[in-house]
């Protein structure tokens, strides 16, 4: 009995040696597939991200791609890499400017192609503005987009809204003002313009401003607790009313009156002061009303100049909207700071660029030599119009606001050139005195220009009194001839 219980606890001892060297050996052999698995993804690991992987290649590219174009001041244009491969999207200035960054980014030696079917070229647009209109239940975007991507998010965010309800006027241009995220913007003012029965949002530069009638008080306040956090790095206001009081329409000649007046009579002076040939569609009735119809009497004829356009009354607000010759606007503006009645006027009026039958279709910011071009376009303009003023001042009437829009819409496309405004007299009267009165006359005709967006740092006046005669002093027609106001175009900004 002893040999055997020996005897089997050597067999046992022997299956345990057995069992150890066995789990010894797979051990091992885990321990050597582990390594190499540990071996085989390091490498791996190394290839694809270390420093000199294909994915800190494609880093290294698109980071120096980038800066490249930074530095030289292709700030309108983005870089993508895919391998050593380099992706261009933006809106380039022109073609040259394009030709331009495509070389900036070929400096860099890993480069091997450069794609730049996403760089499309564009005007520049300054300001760089966006609007989105909202009437009658449907919507129309105008302005300009920084890039095709984001020209496409802002439409499909208005199909989104609007559907079939929506008109695309959009173009691409260059000029978006840096730290701003264009697409998210304009984005927010649709969302915000759909919210209202009608009115309108203006995204200029850094600067969005939400105006138009709320179907409610409730609406109003929500949307002013929106602007109150806008998106994008811009700031943004909102001058929206709810429910109007009295409400009229301009559109194609076409105008509407509805909601209360206060009485007959004042019915029949806001009928008078539309014009006798008005074709107008009065739904007004008589009610109970507040002040505010001596201030819709004195904007009526200038909206009746609009191309469209609203008046809408509500509480102590009179808000006026819609587009406008840049004159018309002027002048309206004039005429509403000159009454005293409680209410606030809002304004949300978009400023329309005049037909110019001077120069035809012709683009002065365009062709070989755009300061010929510009002084051309000016000269052209000048030869069949006038600026006048009132007798013996520099006080300019409102008879020359045709003109004057001509001129400031020639003068925005001539950016970047400094243009001399010069006054001139007839020789009648003091010589002292005609100078004075050509140098006020060029200063009135600078201040008027820089009201309306024309960059100041590339406007000077200058009067030469009658020192430069282009007639005969001897006759009337001669001395009328001479009392005038003329530009000349010179170089750029720093010339």
């Amino acid at each position: 009995m002893y040999v055997a219980g020996a005897m089997e606890d050597t067999v046992t001892q022997l299956e345990v040696d057995r069992g150890s060297r066995m789990e010894k050996h797979l051990n091992a052999r885990t321990l050597l597939w582990v390594s190499l698995a540990a071996f085989f993804l390091t490498g791996a690991f190394t290839v694809w991200i270390g420093p000199n992987s294909a994915f800190q290649l494609q880093k290294r590219v698109e980071t120096a791609a980038q800066t490249a174009l930074t530095g030289g001041g292709f700030d309108w244009v983005s870089a993508t890499a895919q391998g050593q491969k380099v992706a261009l999207e933006g809106v380039a200035p022109s073609e040259e400017v394009k030709a331009a960054a495509r070389a900036a980014v070929r400096t860099f030696p890993g480069v091997t192609t450069i794609a730049d079917s996403q760089v499309e070229v564009g005007p520049l647009a300054r300001p760089f503005a966006f609007s989105a209109l909202k009437e009658n239940g449907a919507v129309s975007l105008e302005g300009v987009a920084p890039s095709r991507s984001a020209l496409n998010a802002i439409e499909s965010a208005g199909r989104a809204l609007f559907a079939d309800q929506m008109t695309n006027r959009l173009t691409l241009a260059t000029g978006a003002p840096k730290d701003v995220n264009w697409q998210l913007a304009a984005i927010q003012a649709i969302e915000a313009v759909a919210l209202l029965d009608r009115g309108s949002a203006q995204l200029a530069d850094t600067n969005l401003v939400i105006n138009g009638i709320a179907p409610s008080e409730e609406v109003a306040k929500q949307i002013a607790e929106k602007m109150a956090r806008p998106v994008g790095g811009v700031t943004a206001s909102s001058e929206v009313i709810g429910p109007t009081e009295w409400l009229a329409r301009v559109d194609g000649g076409k105008l509407s009156y509805s909601g209360k007046v206060g009485s007959g009579d004042a019915r029949r002076a806001l009928q008078l002061a539309a014009g006798r040939d008005a074709k107008l569609d009065d739904q007004s009735y008589v009610s109970p009303v507040g002040g505010w119809q001596p201030r819709a009497i004195a904007a009526m004829p200038h909206l009746m100049k609009f191309q469209r356009g609203e008046i809408a009354v509500q509480g102590n607000t009179f808000r006026i909207s819609g587009a406008a010759p840049g004159s018309i606007i002027a002048f309206l503006k004039e005429d509403m700071a000159g009454i005293t009645d409680g209410y606030t006027v809002m304004y949300a009026v978009k400023e329309t660029s005049p037909a110019i039958a001077e120069i035809g279709s012709k683009d002065v910011a365009l062709g070989d030599d755009k300061r010929e071009a510009c002084q051309s376009a000016l000269t052209r303009v000048m030869a069949s119009n006038d600026i006048v003023f009132g007798s013996g001042n520099a006080t300019i009437t409102r008879q020359s606001g045709a003109v004057l829009d001509k001129l400031v819409s020639i003068t925005r496309q001539c950016d970047g050139l400094q243009i001399e405004i010069q006054g001139h007299t007839d020789n009648t009267g003091k010589k002292a005195a005609n100078q004075r009165l050509s140098q006020q006359r060029a200063q009135a005709v600078r201040t008027y220009f820089e009201a309306h967006g024309v960059d100041e740092k590339l406007l000077t006046a200058k009067g030469y009194g009658s020192s430069t005669p282009m007639a005969s002093n001897r006759t009337e027609k001669g001395r009328a001839q001479n009392r005038r106001i003329e530009f000349k175009v010179t170089g750029g900004e720093n010339n």
